[in-house]
């Protein structure tokens, strides 16, 4: 009899390690799928934030005729737009992008031209106004534009949530 118990002592004893293995490397792997999901999560909403914090430097950047990397920045978020966005959301993204170009092109050509001379910035007006024609469709473009950033902004908000 005792050898019976010492036998069936063994036995309980292995299920349990290998039941306690089992369940510990399944908790590992649900860990780990968490992580994974939290990680691309993160990896939306810091993308998301560069999207828009992009739009309006660039819009920014137009406004005031400054030059500055937003060509740069544009080309690499681009990259991870097409990389880790959903495809409406990238479509989405292209749309805002090409508003943005035509609308750009319009404000240029709605300002009055402008020079440096001597560090001294000098604004040329003439009349009749060659820019009067393009004041209107530029003021177009930029409703149409800040539109769809605002519809694109709320897609965004609800990819992430």
């Amino acid at each position: 009899m005792t050898n019976y118990t010492t036998i069936i002592t063994s036995i309980i004893a292995g299920s349990f390690a290998l039941a306690a293995a089992y369940f510990a490397w399944k908790l590992k792997n649900v860990s780990e799928g968490h992580n994974s999901k939290r990680i691309k999560e993160k990896d939306k909403e810091n993308l998301y934030t560069e999207i828009i914090e992009c739009f309006e430097g660039a819009i920014r950047n137009v406004k005031t005729k400054k030059q500055n990397e937003s060509e740069t920045r544009f080309l690499k978020l681009n990259a991870k737009v097409a990389l880790l966005a959903p495809e409406k959301i990238h479509g989405s993204y292209l749309q805002c992008a090409h508003a943005l170009e035509e609308w750009s092109i319009l404000f240029h050509k709605s300002s009055p031209r402008t020079q440096e001379i001597n560090g001294h910035i000098i604004t040329t007006i003439s009349s009749p106004d060659p820019t009067a024609k393009y004041k209107e469709p530029e003021r177009e473009s930029f409703t149409r534009l800040q539109e769809l950033l605002v519809s694109f902004i709320k897609e965004m908000k609800g990819d992430i949530e």
